[in-house]
C-alpha cells in the first residue's frame, strides 16, 4: 500500500516563526493594539475631564435672611414687641434690622389666614384679629423669616429646567429630621457664570428662636445633552450672629 507523502515540514514551520519579518509584523500588531487601547482610554478620560469642566454645575453662591423692616436703635429698644423679635444691627450706625414678622394662623388647621396682614408686634396682631372678628382661641401667632439662596452655575454650559427643593431641621418639630419648607421650578435656565436667587418663608414658633437653623437644598436640572443632573447643598444659619456656614 502506497504511503501518502508527509506534507508537514518541521524545518519549514520553524522557519515561519523564526522569520524576522513575521516577528516584526506580530510586534507591530501588538503595539498597534496597545496604542489603540491607550487612545481609547485617553479619549474617555478627556471626555470625563471635559464633562467635569464644561457641564453645568450648580453650587450655593450665597445665603441670607432678608430684613423685613428698619428702625433706629432707640425705636427698636422702645417698641413693645410682645415677643423676642429677630433684631440685628444694620450696616449703618444706629440702625436696627427686623428679620421676623408675625403671621396669623388658624388654630385648628395651622394654615395661614389669607385675609390677615403680617404685622410686627403682638399688639398689632391683636388689632388684626379684631379687624377680622377673630378671638384669641381661633388664632395662633407664628414667627416668619424670609430666606434667600443664590444658586450659581460654575460650569461652561447651561443648566436647564432647574427644580429646587428645600428641607429644614425644624426645631419646633418633635423629631430632629428634615422637613420640607419649599419647592420651586425656576422660570429661566441658569447659563454659565450666571446665578438665580430663590426666596421662601421659614415659619417658626413665636416664643423662641433657635440658635441655629439648618437647610438642605436639592437642585435637579439637565445639561446641554439632556442628561439629568443633581446637586445637594447644605447651609446653616446662626440665629445669634446672623451668619451663614
Amino acid at each position: 500500500m502506497a504511503q501518502e507523502p508527509n506534507l508537514f515540514d518541521p524545518e519549514e514551520e520553524s522557519g515561519f516563526f523564526s522569520d524576522m519579518k513575521v516577528l516584526i509584523s506580530l510586534l507591530a500588531f501588538v503595539l498597534s493594539c496597545i496604542a489603540l487601547a491607550w487612545t481609547f482610554t485617553n479619549k474617555m478620560e478627556e471626555e470625563q475631564r471635559w464633562s467635569a469642566l464644561n457641564n453645568a454645575h450648580l453650587v450655593l453662591q450665597d445665603a441670607k435672611m432678608l430684613p423685613a423692616a428698619k428702625f433706629s436703635l432707640a425705636d427698636a429698644a422702645a417698641k413693645p414687641w410682645g415677643y423676642p423679635p429677630t433684631l440685628f444691627n444694620g450696616d449703618l450706625q444706629n440702625e436696627a434690622l427686623l428679620y421676623s414678622v408675625l403671621l396669623l394662623r388658624d388654630a385648628k388647621s395651622a394654615k395661614p389666614l389669607e385675609a390677615a396682614h403680617r404685622v410686627n408686634t403682638v399688639d398689632e396682631a391683636t388689632q388684626e384679629m379684631a379687624r377680622l372678628n377673630l378671638t384669641a382661641d381661633q388664632v395662633v401667632l407664628a414667627r416668619v423669616l424670609r430666606a434667600a439662596f443664590a444658586l450659581q452655575n460654575i460650569g461652561r454650559t447651561t443648566a436647564h429646567h432647574v427644580i429646587l427643593t428645600a428641607d429644614m431641621q425644624d426645631p419646633s418639630a418633635k423629631d430632629s429630621g428634615w422637613h420640607p419648607v419649599a419647592a420651586e421650578t425656576l422660570q429661566s435656565d441658569i447659563g454659565p457664570a450666571q446665578s438665580r436667587t430663590v426666596r421662601f418663608d421659614v415659619t417658626l414658633p413665636l416664643d423662641a428662636l433657635p440658635k441655629t437653623l439648618s437647610f438642605r437644598l436639592h437642585a435637579e436640572y439637565e445639561d446641554d445633552t439632556g442628561k439629568a443632573r443633581a446637586a445637594d447643598l447644605i447651609a446653616t444659619w446662626d440665629g445669634v450672629k446672623n451668619l451663614w456656614n
